[in-house]
């Protein structure tokens, strides 16, 4: 699986200087359509397919945001096989197929997309039923797997990304990550103390929060009340 800081040196920012002449990261979402058209770099064709499929900047094209996914996912980028796997996930862009979302979405959580695997573990959690048939056969303790491999690529994205210098259009993509990282912490939580798929470990759960607590101080100079309300229900 992909590494932290290859996800993130290699798919999620550009280099540029800011004003004090400081090599920051930013985000390819900056970039104007003319630049992104002649970038190469996977992270700009990302973008770029996302331009065509939301109608940002130009006229809506779901084929060729799709041929500019599966161009960024065959050069390794992980956002670009989730979001191959998104369109296909309701009609929102006129092409539902849930055969195709779940043969896109593993794909996508195997190649190391943080969204992919939090997605991919809510869906072993539901089973089949929750998607008309398709999809994988319900398994919590499959479920559980996927999501700590989402908190662990989530926080070791966060770490890389607390260690950059980068601008807020970044920032914000971070913001999400770190949403997810939370959601993950909670799903696993959920899991350990109701022995749900695993056996119940109401210690692994609380050493959860704690780790993840330490690690929000960390970074964001407090504590989260959200932890915190968390661990006191587990009576930490």
């Amino acid at each position: 699986m992909i590494q932290a800081k290859t996800y993130f040196d290699r798919f999620l920012g550009w280099k540029r200087h800011d004003k004090q002449n400081r090599v920051v990261y930013d985000s390819y979402a900056t970039m104007t359509l003319d630049m992104l058209t002649k970038e190469s770099a996977p992270g700009a064709m990302e973008e770029l397919g996302e331009r065509y499929l939301f109608g940002i900047g130009t006229q809506a094209d779901v084929d060729k945001a799709l041929a500019l996914f599966q161009k960024a996912a065959d050069a390794g980028h992980p956002d670009a096989m989730q979001m191959l796997a998104e369109v296909y996930r309701t009609d929102k862009y006129g092409r539902k197929d849930l055969e195709r979302y779940f043969t896109y979405l593993p794909q996508a959580a195997e190649q190391g997309s943080w969204k992919a695997m939090f997605n991919l573990a809510v869906a072993c959690y539901r089973g089949k039923l929750a998607y008309d048939g398709f999809g994988v056969n319900m398994d919590h303790a499959e479920a559980l797997s996927w999501t700590l491999k989402c908190e662990q690529m989530c926080r070791e994205l966060l770490r890389v990304f607390f260690g950059r210098s980068t601008t807020q259009n970044l920032k914000d993509y971070f913001g999400e990550v770190y949403d997810t990282y939370l959601r993950a912490i909670f799903a696993a939580v959920k899991q350990y103390s109701e022995g749900d798929g695993v056996d119940k470990d109401v210690e692994k759960a609380k050493q959860l929060i704690t780790d993840a607590q330490k690690f929000h101080g960390q970074h964001m100079g407090a504590e989260s009340d959200q932890l915190n309300q968390l661990l006191k229900k587990l009576g930490g």
